[in-house]
């Protein structure tokens, strides 16, 4: 719950995904509140997950990101840089991607990393609401994790059929 005007408001929840842009199946999911940013979540998110190459958006560009993605073993992974980036410590992996994308332009960052596969994980995102709708009917936070977590288990299902 948070407060707005004095009076009580329902928050939103977030859910977090990874998928697998080949099979387009979800890999791992972490449903958080509001506040909580993507690139707090990418260590739970990814923990248990074997990657061997990951795309992700501009949230994720922190010096965590990529220290955690070189740790699970992704060297350079496709994680958008933003414009106005600079080069801190040269020998952090963020550093060197920084470098990566301003030797190479957006474009050719794009097409190295084929960051266009990326949209598998917004056309899941679009699977599951088309499906199962965008709100949940529960009415307990704990209620609500549970049915987001049963509609992106059920399709998961679904697509496996």
């Amino acid at each position: 719950m948070r407060e707005k005007h004095g009076k009580q408001r329902r928050g939103w929840l977030k859910v977090h995904v990874a998928v697998d842009v080949e099979s387009k199946r979800l890999l791992s999911l972490q449903v958080t509140e509001e506040d909580t940013s993507d690139s707090e979540v990418l260590r739970p998110l990814l923990e248990d997950v074997n990657i061997k190459e990951g795309l992700m958006d501009g949230a994720y560009d922190t010096n965590d990101a990529f220290n955690f993605m070189k740790l699970k073993g992704v060297d350079c992974p496709g994680i958008k840089i933003r414009e106005n980036a600079v080069v801190g410590n040269e020998t952090s992996a963020r550093s060197m991607a920084v470098l990566e994308y301003k030797k190479n332009g957006y474009k050719g960052w794009k097409q190295m990393h084929q960051y266009g596969r990326r949209w598998a994980v917004e056309g899941f995102f679009s699977s599951i609401k088309r499906i199962f709708g965008e709100t949940v009917r529960a009415s307990s936070p704990e209620g609500m994790v549970c049915e987001i977590k049963r509609a992106f288990i059920l399709y998961n299902i679904l697509i496996s059929i």
